[in-house]
Formats: C-alpha cells, structure tokens, sequence
C-alpha cells in the first residue's frame, strides 16, 4: 500500500468543505461525504493510477472526481500526494504539483 501525504493547501480545502457542508447540509451528510473523500484516498493508495492525467492543472497532475469535486494528486514513486481538492465549478488553473 502507497502512503498518501495530504498538503497544506489540499488540507484546507478539506476544512472549506467540512465548515461548507456542515453549515448546508447538516452533521449526518457532511460526514458521509467526508467519508467517502476518504474512500478515494484509501483506492488511491491501493492503485494509484487510479485518476486520469491532468494536465491542464500541471505537468504530473492526475485527478480523481467526487463530485461535486476534484481531487488532484501527484504519484510519486510509493507515495501519492495531495494536491489539491476543488468543486467543479472552479475552473481550471495551474497547481504547483511540486508542493509535498
């Protein structure tokens, strides 16, 4: 199994749509979806190549959807790091896909 390293900026997109989803959606909601956020990190590590090349958000970027979101990760030799996890409606701009 790979190890899976979340960063700073993919750490607080996670808080942004626990706080978004607590306040929409309720307790009981917000934590299913959370949960399966963490269903894909768990496939992710197990087969890592599981998220399509992305190269619109970065040269090594691959991404994954839950939706309503995207998550943006880099694979690199046993470790997958996230990069990133934006809504759909946010458009597509580069990431820096260097950040660990």
């Amino acid at each position: 199994m790979h190890k899976l390293r979340i960063n700073r900026l993919a750490q607080g997109d996670l808080e942004k749509i626990q706080e978004r989803g607590l306040a929409e959606f309720g307790l009981a909601v917000t934590r299913a979806h959370m949960e399966g956020i963490d269903r894909i990190f768990a496939q992710l590590q197990t087969y890592p190549l599981l998220g399509s090349s992305r190269p619109e958000y970065g040269r090594v970027v691959r991404g994954c959807s839950y939706p309503p979101y995207k998550i943006l990760y880099r694979y690199e030799g046993e470790v997958i790091f996230i990069l990133r996890i934006l809504h759909a409606s946010q458009g597509y701009r580069k990431i820096d896909d260097t950040v660990q």
